[in-house]
């Protein structure tokens, strides 16, 4: 092949490109990546360990079962919280029609 057909293929490739060899000059893909996946990459391990924790979370029942206690009680609290607003603030609307009754 030409020199010329090897620089045309390769004018936008990587940037450790030598021009006095002519090839580019590519990582091993065997040693850092398969499938597009970074092996040494910090980022895909955490990701790995996270998603794993989650998995075995999610399919456990007893973490299940613990969950759903949770959101219930925060549902019912959450629930008494806005009855006990309610009330409150009917209170203060009795209060507020009283003083106004008493001055007329």
């Amino acid at each position: 092949m030409p020199r010329d057909y090897l620089y045309e293929a390769y004018q936008f490739g990587p940037a450790d490109y030598s021009p006095a060899v002519g090839v580019p000059q590519f990582a091993n893909p065997a040693d850092s990546q398969w499938l597009g996946m970074n092996f040494r990459d910090d980022q895909f391990w955490k990701g790995v360990l996270l998603g794993a924790a989650a998995a075995l979370l999610v399919t456990n029942d007893t973490v299940q079962k613990a969950v759903m206690k949770g959101a219930a009680s925060v549902w019912t609290a959450a629930q008494s919280g806005v009855e006990e607003v309610k009330e409150k603030f009917e209170d203060v609307k009795a209060e507020i029609q009283q003083k106004t009754a008493k001055k007329k």
